[in-house]
Order: C-alpha cells, then sequence, then structure tokens
C-alpha cells in the first residue's frame, strides 16, 4: 500500500505543482510569522521583547489564527477540486473491488507523504525570510525548536485535515452517497437555498434594525452577509442564464451554464475570494487608520502650541508673572520590575487648560483629593493599564531618580501617548525632597517669539522648544515605528492572497481540461473556450471582490471598538480608497489575465493527450 501511495504521488507530480507552490507560500508565511513571534516571547531576546506589548502580541496571534483560517479555506477548495479530477481513479479502484477503508489509507499515505514534503520546503523558505527580516532588522536569528515543533504539527494538521475532508467528500459522491444521505435532488437543492435566502435576509434585517447594541447589529450584518452569497450567487448566474438565452448568447450561455453546473464549487470560490479581501480591506484600513488617527486624535487634545524642556527648574512664582506658560515637573521613571522607560509629570489644577485628557475611568479631580493622603494618585494611559494589567485602586512602582515611588491608580484615559503618567505636582516633588514651587516642563500658548524672549531671560540653565507640529509627527512616527512588522505582514499577504485567488481560478480550469477536450472534440474553437474562461473568471472575481468589500465594510465597522480595548486607544476607520482600488483592480486584472494565457498556451490538442492517457 505505501508503495502504490508512492508510485501515486509520483505519477500525479504534474498535478501537484500549483498544490505545492500554494502551500509552501502559505506554510512559509505561517512560520515566518511564529518566528517572530518567537522571539517576541522569548526572555532572552534583547530587542524585541524590550518593547513587546502584549496587545501586539493579541493582535499578531490573531493575524496567524485568521491567515490559517484563510488559507484552510483555499487548500480545502483546491483540494475539492483536486479530488474530482481523479474521481475516474477512484472508480476504477472501487469497480476492482477496493473497499472504502482501503482507498482512505491508500489516499492518506500518499497526502501524508505530500504534507511532510511540503512542510519541509515550507520551513526551509520560511526560515530564509525570517533570517533576511531579522538582519533587516539587525536582530540575530536562531531556530527555536518550540517554534519548529508548533509549525510542523499546524501545518501537517492544516493539510492533512483539508484533504482527508475533501477525499471523503468526494468518496461520497461517487458511492451516491452524501454526509450520510441519499443523494440530493435538484428541487432539494433548490429548497436548501430558498432556505438559505430567508434565513441570510432575516439576519441582515436584524442587523439593520434599530438593536440597542451596535456591535450586535453589526455581527447580525456580518453573518447575514455571509449567509446569503450562496444564494445570491445562485440568482445572479439564473438571471444570467435567462438573460443570455433571450440573446442567443451561445458562448457566454454555455459558460454560464458550466458555472451552474459546478455551482457549489463556484460559489465555494467567490467565498473564499470575498474572504481574502475582506480581511485585505479590514487590515490595511486599521494600519493607515492608526497612522491618520494619531495625529488628529493627538491635535484635538493638546490645547498649547508648543513644550519647553528646561535643563535647570525654574520657580512657579517666575512662571506667573508670565503669560502663557504653564509649568510642570516631569522625569524620565522606569516601571518596576520591567525596567520600562516612561515619563512621570506632576500637574497642578491649571493643566486642563493646556490639554484635554480623553478619561475612561477616573478623573482628575482624583489627583486633587488625594492631596493631603500619604499616598500618591495617578492618571495613568489605558494602553498601560491594558498592558500591565493595573485596575482603579492597584498599585505602581517607579524609580525615579534612585527613588523608589508607589502610585495609587486612579483614573486611565485614552491617548497615543503611550508612557505619559500623570501625579499631582506637590506630591511629587514631596516624595522627591526636590522642594516645593518649581517646574522644568512647560507648556507654551500664544505666539513662540514671544515665549522664546521669556525663556532667555527667565531660564538660564537652558531649554529646548518643540513646536505643536514636531511632537504630533514624533507621536505618528512612535505608533508606525510599533507596527513596522505589521507592515511588511500586510504586504506579504497582500501578494499570497493575490496568488492564492489566482492559483484557484487555475486549478478550476484543470479540473475542467478534460470537459474542454471533448468540447474540442465537438468542434468549439479555442478562442470560444478562452472567452468562456475569461468570462468566468471575469464574473467570480467581481461578484467575489464586491462581496469581499461589504463584508470588509462590516468589519471596520467593529475594528475601533477592538482597538480600544485592546490597544486603550481611539481611532476612526477610514479606509485607504486609492491603496484598494489599486489591489481590487489588480486582483481582477491578474485573475482574469492568467485563465486567458494559460488557455492560449495549453489549448493546443494536449488535453486529448490528457484524456487518453487517464483512461
Amino acid at each position: 500500500m505505501l508503495s502504490y501511495s508512492f508510485r501515486s504521488l509520483i505519477y500525479n507530480r504534474n498535478k501537484y505543482i500549483l498544490l505545492s507552490l500554494l502551500s509552501v507560500l502559505a506554510f512559509g508565511f505561517i512560520y515566518f510569522i511564529l518566528a517572530v513571534l518567537g522571539l517576541l516571547i522569548s526572555p532572552s531576546a534583547d530587542g524585541f521583547a524590550e518593547e513587546a506589548q502584549q496587545s501586539f502580541l493579541v493582535l499578531m496571534i490573531g493575524f496567524v489564527v485568521i491567515f490559517t483560517l484563510s488559507v484552510s479555506m483555499v487548500i480545502s477548495t483546491v483540494f475539492y477540486m483536486f479530488y474530482t479530477m481523479r474521481k475516474p481513479e477512484m472508480k476504477v479502484l472501487r469497480t476492482l473491488g477496493a473497499s472504502r477503508a482501503t482507498l482512505n489509507r491508500t489516499y492518506l499515505i500518499e497526502m501524508s507523504l505530500l504534507s511532510l514534503i511540503i512542510s519541509l520546503i515550507s520551513f526551509l523558505c520560511g526560515s530564509a525570510i525570517t533570517a533576511v527580516f531579522f538582519t533587516y532588522y539587525q536582530e540575530s536569528y536562531v531556530w527555536d525548536g518550540r517554534v519548529v515543533l508548533i509549525f510542523f504539527l499546524l501545518s501537517n494538521a492544516v493539510f492533512l485535515s483539508m484533504a482527508y475532508r475533501q477525499f471523503t467528500k468526494v468518496l461520497r459522491e461517487i458511492d451516491g452517497v452524501k454526509k450520510g444521505r441519499a443523494r440530493r435532488t435538484k428541487g432539494q437543492a433548490g429548497n436548501k437555498l430558498t432556505a438559505r435566502l430567508v434565513t441570510g435576509c432575516v439576519f441582515v434585517g436584524l442587523g439593520l434594525s434599530s438593536i440597542a447594541y451596535p456591535r450586535l447589529q453589526d455581527a447580525f450584518t456580518l453573518i447575514g452577509v455571509m449567509i446569503l452569497i450562496k444564494p445570491l450567487i445562485g440568482l445572479l448566474l439564473y438571471g444570467l442564464e435567462q438573460l443570455l438565452h433571450s440573446l442567443r448568447a451561445s458562448s457566454l450561455l454555455l459558460a454560464v451554464q458550466q458555472m451552474r453546473f459546478n455551482f457549489n464549487k463556484i460559489s465555494s470560490l467567490v467565498a473564499n475570494v470575498a474572504v481574502s479581501l475582506a480581511l485585505i480591506v479590514m487590515m490595511f484600513s486599521l494600519y493607515h487608520s492608526l497612522e491618520s488617527s494619531a495625529v488628529e486624535y493627538s491635535a484635538r487634545q493638546m490645547q498649547y502650541d508648543a513644550v519647553a524642556q528646561l535643563n535647570q527648574p525654574v520657580q512657579d512664582t517666575w512662571l506667573q508673572e508670565q503669560k502663557g506658560l504653564e509649568g510642570t515637573l516631569a522625569y524620565t521613571a522606569g516601571v518596576e520590575p520591567s525596567g520600562r522607560s516612561i515619563t512621570l509629570t506632576g500637574i497642578s489644577k491649571t493643566f486642563t487648560a493646556s490639554q484635554t485628557l480623553d478619561f475612561k475611568s477616573g478623573s482628575l479631580d482624583d489627583l486633587w483629593k488625594s492631596a493631603g493622603d500619604k499616598q500618591t494618585a495617578a492618571v495613568i494611559p489605558e494602553s498601560l493599564s491594558i498592558n500591565a494589567g493595573l485596575d482603579i485602586g492597584d498599585t505602581l512602582n517607579l524609580k525615579v531618580q534612585d527613588r523608589l515611588v508607589t502610585l495609587t491608580v486612579a483614573g486611565t484615559f485614552y491617548s497615543y501617548n503611550l508612557n505619559q503618567i500623570y501625579v499631582d505636582k506637590e506630591q511629587l516633588a514631596g516624595q522627591l525632597a526636590t522642594g516645593g514651587g518649581q517646574s522644568n516642563l512647560l507648556y507654551v500658548q500664544g505666539p513662540l517669539p514671544e515665549a522664546e524672549a521669556a525663556l532667555k531671560n527667565g531660564a538660564p540653565g537652558g531649554y529646548q522648544l518643540l513646536p505643536k507640529d514636531e511632537l504630533l509627527e514624533g507621536y505618528r512616527e512612535g505608533i508606525l515605528n510599533g507596527t513596522e512588522m505589521v507592515e511588511t505582514f500586510l504586504y506579504v499577504y497582500l501578494v499570497i492572497s493575490v496568488f492564492l485567488i489566482i492559483n484557484m481560478f487555475v486549478m478550476s480550469m484543470e479540473e475542467r481540461s478534460r470537459v474542454h477536450a471533448g468540447l474540442r472534440v465537438l468542434g468549439v474553437r479555442k478562442s470560444r473556450l478562452i472567452w468562456m474562461n475569461v468570462f468566468e473568471a471575469a464574473l467570480l472575481i467581481v461578484a467575489g471582490s464586491v462581496a469581499g468589500a461589504i463584508i470588509g465594510w462590516l468589519l471596520n465597522s467593529g475594528v475601533p471598538s477592538f482597538v480600544e480595548s485592546s490597544f486603550g486607544v481611539r481611532v476612526s476607520i477610514s479606509e485607504p480608497l486609492p491603496l484598494l482600488l489599486i489591489v481590487f483592480g489588480a486582483a481582477q486584472l491578474l485573475t482574469i489575465a492568467f485563465p486567458a494565457l494559460l488557455g492560449v498556451i495549453s489549448m493546443n490538442g494536449r488535453q486529448m493527450l490528457l484524456v487518453d492517457k487517464e483512461e
């Protein structure tokens, strides 16, 4: 049995090429993400681990899960096409007396051999990509045994589960049984589509109704759209068939009839295209929205025009005589025991004239209420609260100027300045024994030349003046600097997704090579077959793009709440329309061009040789 499986693997090697390329590219990228995750959570890492935050790890793990599910759907569809092409072989084996158990063992061994080969090649390709990536970021790369083990288990599990699922599905079709029941009649299939159509409309109706929970509305609408894809494709094909029949467009009519005949496969192709493009819309919208929101949101919070960092503190009595200068006391501190660097800023009650804080819980009044207490209250960024697991009333230990300062969390606020903590100015001066009534960080409101003139006379130790625009640009760069790896993943995922989409359509054409050969025998011209394939590819990629854009828009509606709860910042979603139009256009052009090119190259009589060989 092992010998037969190995010979079958070699005999069908040409058919496995597209499947192998798809799997190697996808699994290689999965290893790349797992390797980066392994470095992020490694306690011995010197670079990334110090800056890695819990929310970023959650995002990366979520990216692995989503990408793996997307790849699984594509591989499952391709396997169904592949085993459909091998139906004659299975029928012959069944006719010769091979039992279902024998076929199961034979094909499982064959897929296991292929899975091991693909996993090994994917590991080598993924290691090469990871090494180049780490070299670019000046990090050392060594194989992590845990990551390698997880990768081999994950890749083989996904590959074999999808292969076995589709094999058993095709085998049941051969035996005339589907899921333990008799094969559905055309009328029963139509009833099922009608039920899906009604169910999908009900969910969409619930989503569009006036439900009190916006997240529930989005969830209902998204589920409804996903359910409606298959029945709407069925209605579209039926309408096109009637239209083309009335127009007597025989070539296009034959193409639509072929799609209706292979309706389950066609609907799966559209669903896979829709999911792939929806994820592209969601992830690119999130990345670009973070960039724009970092500037817009921070600009709304800043009521000042510049910040002046003093080399030596100045007396508050002098500041009170100046116009447009608000004094604070700021120190660089280290969070114990992690050592994370933050800025600890002591503020007074007039601080709200310089900056507005968007509180999630608590308020600045909680700082002034504790002014007479022994404990020092603090308001911290929501991102720090999430990453450090701090709630109201928890304590936070900081090391400031060789002194240990204990703070009690009194409130949290949303901010893109992720490392800023505010406390009462006089309490901070008391804990550090520096004496009250001093400031070393000034917020400037008004014309900058007047502020510079005042600082030259009143700050003899020197100062550095940072305009508001420079601070906003620093916030934007800080956000993007923390997501460089995510950007790299996005563009790699973009290339892989387009390749997967093209691969599915090419496999669909390869599956119907016998049908094309039969049509050629009946006298159908090669140009007509090419036109039929191009029409099918264009129709399916456009339908998938429309569905993907709708699903992506629905997913984007839930992104702000996800970012707020996971990262502690507010974001306004704005789709990068020029980039998305380019992506959608490129996917459509390539998907249409490849079947046409493949048809020109391959439809030269070779299908007849393939039929003779298989028969």
